[in-house]
């Protein structure tokens, strides 16, 4: 497991709408073809599958591998994989909390506004360009990570739209700002 990051390196930030009474999150672990790690707040992923519910009750655990294709679902990383909230490393380290691997992501048909510093910093992004996240679970340059190169309308699949395109967040790192959306498509 790689070492704890500073909390503002690899974020996902809202910038409006979120949190709220109506907000759409999901938590979910790491499908086990995903050898990132760690795998980045700020990424996308999809639901890939499902554990069976505990026998003492509770909902079956998704799984979460990187990017969208096809139908699938855009689900944007709070955290990172390897937050003290998400895993403890087994080291002497204390935690407040007891971490059990889920991952809270917001999910890509909420009605706000976020940031990211998980995206393709060598393009430029202009309002209303449509994003993609890359489905690569090995590749931890490219896996879950948001760009606007390679999308062709009615075939690429997209899980957001450029909203104020990069600039330098709060935290004096580069981000680039959108709106999720869901828009499938019918091919894989």
């Amino acid at each position: 497991m790689a070492a704890p990051t500073q909390m503002f390196v690899h974020t996902l930030n809202p910038l409006k709408g979120w949190p709220s009474q109506t907000a759409l999150d999901i938590g979910g672990k790491l499908h086990s073809a995903v050898t990132i790690d760690p795998l980045f707040a700020g990424r996308c992923v999809h639901v890939a599958s499902l554990d069976p519910p505990t026998v003492t009750g509770g909902l079956n655990t998704p799984r979460y591998k990187t990017g969208v294709t096809g139908t699938k679902m855009g689900i944007f990383l709070f955290q990172n994989s390897n937050d003290p909230d998400v895993t403890n490393d087994g080291g002497t380290d204390w935690y407040a909390i007891v971490p059990t691997g889920v991952i809270l992501g917001l999910v890509a048909t909420g009605a706000y506004e976020l940031e990211t510093t998980e995206y393709d910093t060598a393009l430029t992004y202009a309002p209303n360009e449509p994003l993609r996240a890359i489905s690569a679970d090995t590749d931890a340059t490219t896996g879950g990570r948001l760009t606007n190169a390679g999308f062709v309308f009615g075939t690429t699949a997209y899980v957001g739209v450029v909203s104020r395109g990069t600039f330098t967040n709060a935290y004096g790192r580069s981000a680039l700002a959108f709106w999720p959306v869901y828009a499938p498509t019918a091919s894989a």
